[in-house]
């Protein structure tokens, strides 16, 4: 019975892994298509393969950068959608209540279901041991001092996709050295030549800021994380570490950015004729990549050869036609979209971990704090007092900005207060890890990545060596805590893609968690809020 359950084990992991290989596969191909239609108006598309290759190198690039985007919506508010004080004070206070209830609520949540689960599955192995314990005691008879078995330890995820560089730690002498210098701190020179020979003749000459927008929120960008890195790296307030690590959390990038975007925008609204509304109409029209791509690919003469993309770039104003401009803030949007699309390679590394009675439950957890989230606080807002665009608003509270639009778009929200509620939560988030992941106790990723990537590698290879690299892949990972998990899941859901991007950055085992917990809430958002009756019982509530 043993080598025949072990031959249906390697017959089902075989034609699993056909199975990932085919997704794996028909996703590649779908990339390398859209890119071969994009080259095709160069004639060039037989280098798509190749920008496929590039696109999938620089993923952990996308993902160190991710919350650049997060700034534009905030700065993208006129003046129409300031609220007054009141408003403003119930805003605030129906944060608090939602985030208080929210944050709390849900690591509870996770933590019930997940011993549940646990203690069900050893339940569960328990009898299934002693059941086959006296089925042999029938077959051979009972010899004492005969031991049982014990059951190996599930393996946890691969630990390599965790292993980060800090471009900050460098040697002692190599700090000094010119070189060393440029290489810390090119991206900010880059931007910089790039805002004084790229951008500002584009702005005098042709009339197109979108270059002078794109360097300069690089620019800003750049400069914002390279401070909060080197006030991390430094010794000030060395002899106060929890003093230190508030200012340095305080020190987001993101919050750097938006400060410093809005002032950007506010002053080049002082110097131009149509004012604010027209410097915002350039930085952003709202349209994604993927549109604009729909736009020009369906005209039925579509523009050909190389001057395709100076046609393009040449577009004088957004106000003609807004559906085909694409300003630097659209663009800083779309590396969200291309960030969820890498943390995909991520989650596969972690398919074992998430593929699991453990990533069920997080799905089931992530779909009813959904359910709960978008019904509970448009009824907490509304009972504030707050109108009906505003209390929508919440109905999206923690969503991901990329599939926050769609659902605000379906109810009739305010998109600049669930823009702002979005970011704000993201910034409560890295502001509450740094002190809770530490006290909670959450797992991090050990130094013993590559022999315990080795050993998985070994056991995929199949033959005697299958036993050997199982043991010692048992024997090198441990199981994720109940902690970790339920840690990676209210990060996920109140946070967001903040969340997940600190906890890669920190190597932390509960960042597989925290993006199959975003990704499974946003959805369930969504759904919850775009389909009938769900969406009539939004609305309903919104308007009591």
């Amino acid at each position: 019975m043993g080598v025949w359950r072990d031959r249906r084990r390697d017959v089902v992991s075989f034609f699993t892994t056909l199975a990932w290989v085919g997704l794996i596969y028909a996703t590649s191909e779908l990339v390398i298509w859209g890119l071969s239609r994009l080259l095709s108006r160069v004639q060039l598309e037989f280098f798509a393969s190749v920008m496929a290759m590039i696109l999938a190198f620089v993923m952990d690039l996308i993902n160190s950068n991710l919350g650049i985007g997060f700034s534009i919506p905030i700065c993208l508010m006129k003046h129409s959608d300031i609220l007054s004080g009141h408003d403003i004070i119930r805003v605030f206070a129906t944060f608090v209540i939602t985030n208080l209830a929210a944050w709390i609520g849900v690591f509870l949540a996770a933590t019930a279901a997940i011993c549940l689960i646990q203690k069900g599955v050893s339940f569960v192995s328990t009898v299934v041991c002693c059941s086959r314990r006296r089925r042999n005691r029938r077959a051979a008879g009972f010899v004492p001092g005969e031991g049982v078995p014990t059951p190996t330890t599930p393996r946890g995820p691969p630990e390599s996709m965790f292993i980060m560089t800090d471009p900050s730690e460098t040697t002692t002498d190599a700090r000094f050295s010119f070189w060393c210098l440029f290489k810390a701190n090119c991206t900010i020179v880059i931007a910089f030549l790039g805002v004084l020979l790229v951008g500002a003749p584009m702005a005098a000459i042709k009339k197109d800021e979108r270059w002078l927008d794109a360097f300069v929120i690089w620019f800003v960008w750049s400069t914002a994380l390279r401070l909060q890195q080197l006030f991390k790296a430094s010794r000030v307030l060395e002899f106060k570490p929890k003093v230190k690590s508030v200012l340095a959390t305080l020190m987001n990038p993101v919050l750097g950015t938006t400060l410093l975007l809005i002032a950007y925008t506010r002053s080049k609204a002082a110097l131009k004729v149509g004012g604010l509304p027209e410097v915002l109409a350039t930085l952003s029209s709202g349209t994604p990549l993927y549109s604009l791509w729909n736009s020009l690919l369906t005209r039925q003469s579509p523009p050909r050869g190389p001057k395709a993309w100076i046609r393009f770039l040449r577009r004088q104003h957004p106000s003609q036609d807004p559906k085909t401009w694409f300003g630097a803030g659209d663009f800083a949007l779309s590396i969200l979209e291309c960030g969820l699309f890498t943390w995909g390679f991520k989650l596969y590394e972690c398919r074992r971990q998430l593929f699991s009675l453990v990533g069920l439950g997080v799905s089931l957890v992530c779909i009813a704090v959904a359910s709960a989230n978008v019904f509970l606080s448009v009824l907490i807002a509304r009972s504030l007092d707050l109108a009906t665009p505003e209390s929508l608003a919440f109905a999206s509270r923690s969503t991901t900005l990329a599939l926050s639009k769609p659902a605000m778009t379906a109810i009739g929200g305010n998109l600049a207060i669930n823009a702002m509620i979005v970011v704000s939560n993201g910034i409560l988030g890295q502001l509450i890890f740094p002190f809770a992941l530490e006290r909670l106790g959450v797992q991090r990723v050990s130094s013993e990545s590559n022999s315990r990537e080795s050993a998985i590698e070994m056991e995929d290879l199949g033959g005697s060596s299958r036993h050997t690299a199982r043991g010692s892949a048992a024997a090198a990972d441990s199981e994720d805590t109940v902690i970790t998990v339920a840690a990676g899941v209210a990060a996920g859901v109140n946070a967001a893609a903040m969340s997940a991007s600190y906890m890669y950055e920190k190597q932390s085992r509960a960042a597989p968690y925290a993006v199959l917990s975003m990704v499974v809430f946003g959805v369930s958002t969504v759904v919850i809020t775009t389909v009938n009756p769900f969406k009539e019982a939004v609305l309903h509530i919104a308007k009591m």
